[in-house]
């Protein structure tokens, strides 16, 4: 008996850890283990703190290596648990992003995560956080028919499964790289704040 209860309770989640994530094709976006980086700091912040949330956590200035700006983000509903959001996050990032990928989805049932990243510049000649970078990504995206260009609406979230859905927040991590090596992060749902 306690092992048919066992197996019954353990079912779903060595079902939703076994699910693989789905990628976006490789070589869509340069890559950098920078990007990567930042992806791993940005899943920090949402499963820390806003994994059962049906939310949009964006990254609000350029993290850069010395040939390109990224910028990414994080969007997901229905978690069923903090653990959910860790496990499925990791999935997408090691499965996805470890070498050329620039990010991915994974779904089960009603539950749906997907992040990625993008690059805003390059190569690297501007001054970091320059407003120009987004315009980049958008000419970019549109010339290339990518259905993932950015909305006038930051709520629109265009998936990459290809549905179109309206996040119930935004949140915007904006992080301060200090000179001496320490960095300050701050979230908020005004992107100017």
């Amino acid at each position: 008996m306690q092992l048919s209860i066992l197996l019954t309770l353990g079912l779903p989640f060595f079902a939703t850890v076994a699910n693989a994530a789905n990628c976006t094709p490789f070589g869509r976006e340069p890559w950098s283990q920078v990007a990567v980086n930042m992806m791993w700091d940005l899943r920090h912040r949402w499963c820390a703190g806003s994994w059962w949330a049906d939310v949009k956590m964006v990254v609000n200035n350029d993290w850069c290596d010395n040939d390109f700006c990224y910028r990414g983000w994080w969007y997901g509903h229905s978690h069923p648990s903090q653990q959910a959001c860790w496990d499925v996050t990791e999935q997408i990032i090691r499965q996805c992003m470890p070498r050329y990928g620039n990010g991915g989805w994974w779904s089960w049932g009603s539950e749906y995560t997907e992040g990625w990243f993008y690059h805003t510049s390059g190569p690297y000649k501007r001054e970091v956080g320059s407003p120009a970078a987004a315009a980049g990504h958008i000419a970019r995206s549109a010339k290339n028919n990518d259905p993932m260009q950015p909305d006038d609406d930051p709520h629109v979230v265009h998936l990459l499964n290809g549905t179109v859905v309206k996040a119930d927040k935004v949140l915007y991590v904006t992080t301060t790289f200090g000179k001496d090596g320490k960095n300050e992060t701050k979230i908020s749902e005004d992107p100017n704040a």
